[in-house]
């Protein structure tokens, strides 16, 4: 047997693989968000049948209603969040880019290369929720 120069795997694969990848997860993305959107809008529906009708509306309902606002700490968390990938991205990158035989500068093409766009995106969650901290509303 022969392990000789390996090629890698073909030039298809190589495109498929990740776009399949990423239609998984934003099929999840997508899913999850039209699940929360549904229920938010069983509780304004229970909310505005209720008024209708002349009731008093639960508190405990309003309550749930207005925990899913978002807030300056969800965009910190957000924002951290992002930049904690972008470093992991960045680090992925790195780490091929020295690999085992010596540098190879083309390893460090393809997705390692996209690690400043979560960085940068999770700079502006975190300007975003600095700026919403200091609105007199929610300080």
């Amino acid at each position: 047997m022969n392990y000789g120069h390996f090629e890698g795997p073909p030039a298809i694969m190589t495109m498929i693989f990740p776009l399949a990848w990423s239609v998984i997860w934003f099929g999840f993305i997508l899913i999850i968000r039209y699940q929360r959107r549904a229920e938010r809008l069983r509780i304004l529906e229970v909310i505005e049948k209720a008024s209708s009708e002349g009731r008093q509306v639960p508190p405990e309902l309003l309550a749930e209603f207005r925990a899913r606002r978002r807030t300056w700490a969800t965009d910190v968390r957000v924002g951290l969040i992002l930049i904690a990938l972008a470093v992991g991205i960045g680090v992925a990158g790195l780490l091929n880019y020295s690999g085992y035989h010596g540098p190879n500068p083309q390893l460090f093409y393809g997705p390692y290369k996209l690690f400043p766009i979560p960085g940068l995106v999770g700079v502006a969650f975190l300007i975003m929720g600095w700026l919403r901290r200091r609105e007199p509303d929610q300080a």
